[in-house]
């Protein structure tokens, strides 16, 4: 297996309204179960990888299962490439912008009566999966 290389001929993108609709993209967009994340590629073979509603849900909804007792606060990077203006509204899984906040608010107001790893499934249902 060869090292991944960089392209220094392709622009990059970090936010994923710059490949929500494009077409080269849609066509390859999956979500991976395994590692609660979501991925897609062109035929230029740029990968791109990010976290949804779904796979942000996911993932601190196993962590906070797992440690309980744990007091959680979120803090959010870059909020630059975040959605502001509803443009990915058909991947979205909230109405508006923001919708990956919208998602992280809902979840820390459930962290406060999570107090037992049989929540978990509760959690996990707080993002629709389709």
């Amino acid at each position: 297996m060869a090292p991944c290389t960089k392209n220094t001929s392709v622009k990059y993108f970090g936010a994923y309204t710059e490949v929500c609709n494009n077409p080269d993209f849609l066509d390859h967009l999956k979500y991976d179960d395994q590692n609660e994340a979501m991925w897609t590629f062109d035929q230029g073979r740029s990968m791109f990888i990010y976290d949804n509603e779904l796979a942000l849900c996911r993932k601190l909804c196993m962590v906070k299962a797992n440690h309980t007792s744990l007091r959680y606060g979120i803090a959010v990077f870059d909020l630059d490439y975040e959605d502001s203006s509803n443009q990915c509204s058909k991947q979205n899984k909230f109405p508006g912008g923001f919708s990956r906040l919208q998602t992280l608010r809902k979840v820390l107001d459930y962290f406060k009566g999570f107090t037992s790893a049989q929540q978990k499934e509760g959690c996990f249902h707080l993002v629709p999966s389709q």
